[in-house]
């Protein structure tokens, strides 16, 4: 392979190597490696046998991908230190966005500690959205016991269920704390109850 050498213009090479850092397409590495280009490509990783992988792996637990807009650090895809959490970070300021637990699998997105499998934290006035573009939209809620439930709660106080009845099929409204069912649809026949 042909390198430049260190104080000399990449001429016919486009390696170059000042004895501390290695530039591809530049005589001013920046990184340890660094690879400068026109655009539209990059750096590709390609197995013609079995499984292809980029290793990152920091002493501190901060091992990431950070991805910039001209220059201007945006975000980081990380190894969160401390709980080696995977965790995707907005810098400038903004902190977390989401991260995926270690040992859990639980997903955070917009804050803390996630007490299910996708906890969602916000400011208010906003929470999830499912929209379609085209045709139905739909949420499905399956459970193994048959009740598949939508609960409300009042700051983290659980007040209502909307579910399916385990049993009968119903959908039924459910007041939690002692107050039991309120009304049900008859699965089958269609009658409410109240």
């Amino acid at each position: 392979s042909k390198w430049t050498p260190d104080g000399t213009n990449l001429g016919n090479s486009l390696l170059f190597d000042d004895g501390s850092a290695v530039g591809l397409g530049t005589t001013t590495p920046s990184h340890r490696f660094n690879v400068v280009h026109g655009g539209s490509t990059g750096i590709g990783i390609t197995s013609t046998s079995g499984f292809s992988v980029l290793d990152i792996n920091a002493a501190s637990g901060d091992a990431a991908i950070r991805f910039a807009n001209a220059g201007v650090n945006q975000w980081n895809l990380r190894n969160q230190p401390g709980t080696d959490n995977l965790q995707i970070f907005e810098l400038g300021g903004g902190g977390e966005r989401m991260h995926i637990e270690n040992a859990t699998g639980n997903i955070s997105i917009g804050g803390s500690v996630p007490t299910h499998r996708l906890h969602v934290f916000h400011g208010g006035s906003t929470g999830i959205k499912i929209e379609s573009a085209a045709s139905f939209s739909v949420l499905d809620i399956d459970a193994a016991s048959g009740d598949a439930a939508i609960r409300f709660a009042n700051a983290g106080v659980n007040q209502w269920n909307l579910r399916n009845q385990p049993g009968t099929d119903n959908l039924q409204i459910f007041e939690l704390g002692g107050g039991g069912e309120r009304f049900v649809i008859e699965n089958g026949t269609g009658n409410i109850s109240i």
